[in-house]
């Protein structure tokens, strides 16, 4: 993944501005509704789980300056993940349900061509690196 891309992903996030939290909710909301096996990974506590997520996305933006540093941190992400009890197909679902859910929260105004296609190399990034870590493969 490139700068470019990356900093297209975070200009992108700037729409989100303040709702990140109500991205994340309608996030998992379409993950579950999509794949409904997924919500057995989660515990009981999704709400608290939910914050967290929302906190990591602030973080992850910051770390896309850094792509080798992000990489480490979702391949071990990954190999947590798989003990959860994730599953390759998994990543499938939720890289789809983020582009059309970021691509709902953003509206016409917010979302084109451009933020669609660096969303999908980040996504790509990011699933590829987890499932990396699931198998076990390090950098």
């Amino acid at each position: 993944m490139d700068m470019e891309t990356a900093q297209i992903c975070q200009e992108s996030l700037e729409y989100l501005s303040g709702r990140e939290q109500d991205f994340v909710n309608a996030l998992y909301q379409e993950v579950f509704e999509r794949a409904p096996e997924i919500r057995e990974v989660f515990s009981v506590d999704i709400d608290s789980f939910q914050v967290r997520q929302g906190t990591l996305l602030r973080m992850g933006m910051v770390l896309l300056d850094h792509p080798e540093r992000l990489g480490g941190r979702l391949r071990e992400l990954g190999k947590d993940h798989k003990a959860y009890g994730v599953r390759p197909h998994h990543y499938d679902v939720v890289q789809q349900a983020v582009i059309d859910v970021l691509a709902w929260y953003l509206g016409e105004e917010g979302w084109n061509d451009r933020f669609a296609e660096a969303w999908r190399t980040l996504i790509g990034f990011v699933a590829s690196e987890m499932a990396a870590g699931a198998r076990g493969q390090a950098a």
